[in-house]
């Protein structure tokens, strides 16, 4: 029998830290209990949402649902080659205490990725990515349980169909699945990625750099620009940066001289959704107990107390003064979970 707890407060769940009531939550420890949940409980529960750490969504309202906490741990070497080594991961595990676990057994290629929060069964949905690095570069495959059947299904990377910030598991498959494990294929040897401004100004070129020491300058890095969730609520990174054609660049860079952007190996130009904020003098703003962080334009952030429709009410207006200056939409991050 099914341990599901009913009318669960959801505020130490999210890192945003707003009161939402869940009407049941399962606490997930293998893949049986989702399966004996697909197969026999389903028709009982209105709707279904997996959640990990809650470091990426935003819970508007309570929840009329069933809430799966994905707490599959487990880490192990599944073959290993001269240069390579694939390792399998449980989904419920810590994203950075797996990537602090490949790092001092000497598994490369994850480094960048270091201090992101959430669980590793969360990461491909978001295809989660910093400091020139995406999970996809790693990613070999996962198993997840199609909820609505509990059958049991495989996806390499081709089926994934990850892009910026995004993977199938987001559009085709939303609430569909639940992330039971993922394999990634590491190097044996480390090289440094410097592809991002803040690391070459970290390191000198001239000395050699280990995987340690960029893994901790990262969580340094990261320290200083973004507010500690268990401190001031937030969810990291709230919108993407918007991708733009050569030819929409252009333009907005003939109208705004010196706008921060990135140029995509495909032709397209990513524009930096900070610098769009900051631009129109948001950073630092604040009204009642929700603002966006006085450090970096892209975090909104809860003072205490916030509700969930107030930080979308937040998005909401940065998001019309964006469109209004610039012609560009922003596109929220997180998942947003209404009533």
């Amino acid at each position: 029998m099914l341990a599901i707890k009913t009318y669960v407060s959801l505020k130490k769940m999210n890192t945003f830290g707003v009161e939402s009531i869940a009407k049941e939550l399962l606490c997930v420890k293998d893949r049986g209990m989702v399966v004996e949940w697909a197969t026999q409980c389903k028709k009982e529960s209105k709707s279904v949402v997996v959640l990990g750490q809650g470091s990426n969504i935003l819970f508007v309202g309570d929840f009329d649902g069933l809430i799966l906490v994905n707490q599959i741990e487990g880490c192990q070497v599944v073959r290993e080659e001269n240069d390579w080594v694939w390792v399998k991961v449980g989904g419920g595990e810590s994203w950075d205490d797996f990537v602090e676990r490949c790092v001092v057994s000497g598994w490369h290629g994850l480094e960048n990725l270091s201090a992101i929060p959430g669980t590793v069964g969360a990461a491909p949905v978001q295809n989660i990515g910093a400091y020139g690095v995406e999970l996809e570069s790693a990613f070999q495959k996962l198993n997840a349980i199609d909820l609505s059947t509990g059958e049991e299904l495989e996806f390499d990377k081709e089926a994934c169909q990850f892009g910026y910030r995004d993977s199938i598991f987001k559009i085709k498959y939303n609430n569909r699945l639940f992330i039971t494990d993922v394999t990634f294929r590491l190097a044996k040897k480390f090289v440094p990625n410097f592809i991002y401004a803040d690391l070459k100004k970290h390191f000198s070129a001239a000395e050699p750099v280990t995987a340690d020491q960029m893994r901790n300058a990262i969580v340094g890095i990261r320290e200083v620009k973004l507010p500690n969730p268990k401190v001031l609520g937030n969810a990291g990174s709230f919108f993407k940066n918007p991708i733009l054609s050569r030819k929409q660049f252009d333009k907005l860079n003939v109208d705004f001289p010196g706008v921060a952007h990135y140029f995509q190996t495909e032709g397209t130009v990513k524009v930096a959704a900070g610098w769009l904020i900051d631009q129109c003098g948001l950073k630092g703003y604040r009204s009642g107990s929700v603002g966006i962080h006085d450090k970096q334009a892209l975090v909104l952030v809860n003072y205490g107390g916030a509700s969930g429709a107030e930080l979308l009410g937040l998005a909401k207006y940065i998001i019309q003064t964006i469109r209004e200056r610039y012609g560009i939409t922003l596109e929220i991050e997180p998942k947003i979970l209404s009533v």
